[in-house]
């Protein structure tokens, strides 16, 4: 509803003959408080709203204009002949802000008045105070959300979580607490300010804490502590808050109706400057929803490579079956593949590449026909064409999932040669990846000690001295003399385990 004003007051002329009794009989109906003013600003009548809006000034019938601050509008108004609108707040507790208005009206002719319209309007006053922090909270959750969006495992989740959980949640410290073997461990822990604890990093946590942490996993809800609860046993509760801090809530995370794990928050302040409260409860909800979606969809697009990473394996495994003569080839080759690239002393993520790029080598051949892959005979231009392709499709099948894409590079190159006359880049000597220079060397060996229908398999000491022969124009000549090395020691020779457990990985 408008507030009051001076077409209102001239239908209650026109209705009412002029008649002041008659104009409060209409301003009384209305919600709106209403005050008629005498040309001084000394009030004539004020409706029952009016009345309860002004309780707290104490000479209401007095001067209005001067007890309520309004001069600088009341001189605007007679001097422009229009109305005028502005806040006023009202005295003492509780807060109370008014929206008046001051307006000339004539009730009779040549008879002017001031008409003076209020409403509370503390709420509307108190969302338009709080909108920026509601944008600013907006924002924030927004961009959790597209950081998580951006996180693809389990630890990258976990690692934006904590960290934009302290900042959109205004509090002190955050942690990710997940069940391990037993206890609980903490995943990934942030905070706006170093804490005096031990206890506030990544690792296990205190064995006093599990009890509490099972009791929120088990109840499904979220559970606050403070400093002074006595519901808790000492040590458990000293486990809990680190030094320095009051009060923590820890509010769990299930995806697909499991436990995942429990977020921990944590505040310097007492729980009376920054209360639990409802907004504060909804914040944390909607934090935590957000993550339990982003460690699903972790979880789904682990389950779908571990799916794919399976096929894989087993068209590896089937390649091995079609292609050669020796059972567990790429098995072997891997095995001899991660010797050399620890004897290079290579970091271990290299290494783990490294092996699997050995694994699946020869993937690509899925997509060369028997009729060339089975051929005895040489190929002719357009067969090794095709076969040449191999690399290509098969660094392409593998760089579909994340797990593997590290090996992607080696596979594509395991067969380009050290001066630059291989396929399919003709890369050259430090240009091939290091990964594909031993896959080149070990393979090599491989398929010299093979026996092939057409031709035999040549001997260790032959396949050696050829290796040797081809040093530094289709090998890499450190490969070859660190495969060599390794080839002379008895506690490098692949045994059926090792196969095993190259195959399993």
């Amino acid at each position: 509803m408008v507030l009051f004003d001076a077409s209102t007051a001239r239908a209650a002329q026109q209705e009412h003959a002029h008649s002041l009794p008659a104009f409060r009989v209409l301003v009384d109906a209305l919600s709106d408080g209403v005050v008629l003013l005498d040309h001084n600003g000394r009030t004539l009548m004020l409706n029952a709203n009016a009345a309860h809006l002004l309780k707290s000034i104490s000479d209401q019938r007095g001067n209005l204009i001067s007890a309520l601050g309004l001069e600088p509008i009341f001189h605007c108004v007679t001097a422009f002949s229009r109305p005028m609108q502005t806040l006023f707040s009202m005295p003492g507790p509780p807060r109370q802000v008014l929206r008046l208005a001051l307006n000339m009206v004539e009730l009779n002719p040549g008879d002017p008045f001031w008409l003076l319209t209020m409403r509370d309007v503390t709420l509307e006053q108190a969302l338009l105070g709080s909108l920026p922090e509601q944008v600013k909270e907006l924002e924030a959750l927004h961009e959790l959300s597209r950081r998580l969006v951006a996180s693809t495992s389990r630890q990258a989740v976990a690692d934006t979580l904590v960290q934009c959980a302290v900042s959109t949640l205004g509090f002190t410290f955050c942690k990710l607490v997940v069940p391990s073997r037993g206890g609980f461990s903490c995943l990934a822990f942030s905070t706006i300010r170093p804490l005096d604890s031990p206890r506030m990093a990544n690792g296990p946590e205190p064995r006093e804490t599990w009890p509490f942490y099972r009791r929120v996993l088990d109840q499904a809800a979220a559970l606050p502590v403070t400093s002074g609860d006595s519901s808790l046993d000492p040590l458990e509760l000293a486990a809990l808050l680190p030094r320095n801090i009051s009060f923590i809530v820890a509010t769990p995370i299930f995806t697909r109706n499991c436990p995942m794990g429990i977020l921990v928050l944590g505040d310097a302040r007492k729980p009376r400057r920054h209360p639990l409260n409802l907004h504060t409860r909804n914040l944390i909800d909607t934090v935590v929803n957000q993550a339990a979606t982003a460690f699903q969809r972790v979880e789904l697009h682990e389950d779908l490579e571990r799916a794919y990473l399976q096929t894989v394996l087993a068209l590896a495994r089937a390649m091995d079956a079609r292609d050669t003569y020796t059972a567990n080839h790429s098995q072997f080759l891997a095995h001899w593949a991660e010797i050399i690239a620890t004897q290079l002393e290579l970091p271990q993520e290299e290494i783990l590449a490294i092996r699997w790029g050995a694994l699946l080598h020869d993937i690509g051949k899925i997509g060369v026909p028997d009729s060339i892959l089975l051929k005895e005979s040489p190929l002719d231009a357009q067969e090794w064409h095709t076969m040449k392709q191999h690399p290509v499709i098969g660094a392409d099948i593998v760089s579909s999932t994340s797990c593997l894409a590290h090996a992607a590079p080696i596979i594509r190159h395991h067969h380009e040669k050290y001066d630059g006359t291989g396929y399919p880049d003709g890369l050259s000597a430090e240009d091939i990846p290091l990964g594909s220079r031993i896959v080149a060397v070990v393979d090599s060996f491989s398929a010299m000690t093979d026996k092939r229908t057409y031709r035999g398999a040549s001997s260790p000491e032959d396949s050696l001295k050829e290796l040797q022969r081809c040093s530094g124009s289709h090998f890499d000549p450190h490969i070859v003399s660190v495969f060599m090395s390794v080839l002379k020691n008895p506690d490098y020779q692949p045994s059926q385990r090792t196969v095993a457990r190259t195959s399993a990985a």
